[in-house]
């Protein structure tokens, strides 16, 4: 009986090879591209989510409420606050701060840049990795040992040991001072996953960090991880907090409000504790990021559209079938005739939606595949074809399958079939396609999804445009940035190496990149009102290297010993909101010491 449904429908698909071909290309161009949104999106939900003990781990991050009743938030907190949780907090088993930088590591050799983490001995306790080699319970109690990834560890050492074992004991050079710049590598752990928001690929002990570049953000300048007992009382955390604001930053919360800084309020200053899988997607509000942050507007929005393009291949799928299936009409009433009541002539609309959309499934994973790289080039992403992966990606397969065949065979059934009867089908008494309300409904919705995403694509163009082609002030073309942590003698050697080269027009340096980084402070404007003031450290070639145009004054002048602080070069934003007249001379104070 099933088969004889089956043998119809292919009968009928063939015959109507037309109408097939264009609902199996529409399907499976549809369905490629919601696979595509889907493997995105559950990657980017799957974020930290390969710990054993994420659901007891919380970052902790705190909100301060300005003078001018701003709250600003950050995950910075003072290097000590980790060990003050640890003795005073009931059910926290164990804490550990991180800090990370670039920074160039290797053998006399070769260096490489890679991201170094500054870590607590308790790290590997708290976050789950596989060790592939050396010490796996106390890889990091020496104060000179370094944990490498698998990766980094055989760019290092390459083909210089048969196994990875063979690494452990060795030595890799750190950009500090002899003797003190030899770690030995005590363990080698596989690369973390690509759903991880820690950036570092080598790992080494906390207490090394103070020789490195470090934030002077109020709150502090290192990232402060707990982990609960097997009860999870979070609420222990958040009672403490208000003593633990008191203890950490009480004098310092006194003098910023003696200044000026922070407004006098009960809730100036508040401790809060976010649970470690929501800070990939749930961070956006935080200032300052030692970890990758996601974007969970993108997941809306993708998903928002992987739905419009599955309902606009279904509304499509059901117009084209009411056209077809008119001229089937005569073949119901005779099954009709023969005996087949209704829901046998409606199943017989679900075996070919069925069929049709299994076609389209196989014929959307094949075109999936091969659109994912083009996705990844287009996102920056180096996403993964993993459709085969989980059992939940299979149930995601199989949930497209069946609302494609019920909203499509449903709606036609249900057109062909409502107040029929035998002598209706067999006279064509049906009612037109264009008596129908839902019919002209679908045709209107598509037209009006078409021309939205027809302005959004040329709203997102024109912003990328200008984002791409805006004069920003500074010499982008030709311009190559390099992240060094030697000594100033060392980049100024460095900088004098490349004005050997006939291809170099200008070297300059800088405390920080001029698109990244951040040192700032506040300061008043002539209306009270407190400003931020970003701040770079530069030498006497950084207006010509990068192009700025100098529109009054003088540059910094070379080797000369009085032309450090308190001489300044300001934009014209600055000079606008301080409203001076004649600025060159002027002397303003900045930072909260009146300098």
């Amino acid at each position: 009986m099933i088969s004889s449904y089956f043998k119809y429908a292919f009968r009928n698909l063939l015959k109507q090879r037309g109408r097939t071909l264009i609902n199996i290309f529409g399907l499976s161009f549809s369905i490629a591209i919601v696979i595509v949104i889907f493997l995105y999106v559950s990657g980017e939900l799957s974020y930290n989510n390969f710990h054993s003990n994420a659901d007891r781990i919380y970052r902790m991050y705190c909100s301060v409420k300005t003078a001018e009743g701003e709250v600003n938030y950050s995950s910075y907190q003072p290097a000590e606050f980790a060990d003050v949780l640890q003795e005073s907090v009931p059910g926290v088993v164990a804490t550990t701060r991180l800090k990370s930088t670039q920074v160039f590591i290797g053998l006399e050799e070769e260096l490489f840049q890679e991201i170094v983490g500054f870590v607590d001995s308790t790290f590997f306790q708290m976050f789950s990795y596989e060790f592939l080699a050396g010490d796996r319970q106390t890889p990091l109690h020496q104060r000179k040992s370094v944990v490498l990834s698998e990766s980094v560890a055989r760019k290092i050492f390459k083909d210089s040991v048969d196994h990875l074992e063979n690494i452990i004991g060795r030595t890799v050079i750190f950009p500090e001072r002899p003797p003190f710049n030899l770690y030995t590598v005590t363990a080698i752990i596989a690369d973390p996953p690509d759903n991880t928001s820690f950036r570092w690929s080598v790992l080494i002990p906390y207490i090394n960090a103070r020789v490195y570049p470090r934030s002077n953000d109020f709150g502090g300048d290192t990232y402060t991880y707990v982990m609960l007992d097997e009860n999870n009382n979070m609420q222990r955390l958040a009672d403490a907090s208000p003593d633990l604001v008191e203890e950490i930053h009480g004098e310092g919360l006194r003098q910023a409000i003696e200044a000026g800084f922070i407004k006098a309020d009960e809730h100036n200053f508040t401790f809060h504790f976010m649970p470690f899988r929501d800070f990939y997607l749930n961070s956006d509000f935080l200032w300052g990021s030692y970890e990758t942050r996601g974007n969970k507007k993108s997941l809306y929005i993708l998903s928002s559209i992987a739905a419009l393009i599955l309902l606009i291949a279904c509304f499509n799928y059901i117009m084209i079938s009411i056209g077809t299936a008119m001229n089937r009409v005569r073949d119901f009433g005779l099954m009709n005739v023969v005996g087949a009541r209704r829901w046998q002539v409606f199943f017989q609309f679900v075996v070919e939606s069925f069929v049709l959309t299994l076609i389209s499934l196989f014929l959307g994973i094949i075109l999936a595949e091969q659109l994912l790289p083009l996705f990844n080039k287009l996102s920056g992403d180096t996403l993964n074809f993993t459709l085969y992966s989980s059992s939940l990606n299979i149930l995601f397969l199989f949930i497209i399958l069946i609302f494609i065949v019920l909203s499509t065979s449903s709606y036609v059934g249900f057109y062909l079939l409502r107040r029929a009867d035998p002598l209706h089908y067999l006279r064509r008494e049906m009612l037109s396609v264009r008596r129908s309300g839902v019919a002209r409904i679908s045709v209107v919705l598509q037209f009006f999804i078409a021309i939205a995403l027809l302005i959004s694509g040329g709203v997102i163009l024109k912003q990328l445009n200008y984002l791409l082609n805006y004069d920003v002030g500074i010499a982008k073309e030709n311009t190559v940035v390099i992240h060094v942590d030697f000594e100033l003698q060392k980049i100024q050697t460095l900088k004098e190496r490349f004005l050997e080269s006939p291809h170099v027009r200008s070297v300059t340096m800088s405390d920080r990149n001029f698109n990244s980084g951040s040192s700032s402070f506040g300061i008043q404007n002539p209306q009270g009102e407190r400003i931020s003031i970003r701040l770079l450290r530069a030498d006497s070639d950084y207006l010509e290297t990068l192009g700025l145009e100098l529109i009054a004054g003088r540059d910094f002048i070379r080797d000369e010993p009085d032309d450090t602080i308190p001489n300044v070069i300001v934009n014209e934003t600055l000079v606008r909101e301080l409203e001076i007249e004649d600025p060159v001379g002027e002397r303003v104070s900045l930072g909260s010491d009146g300098s």
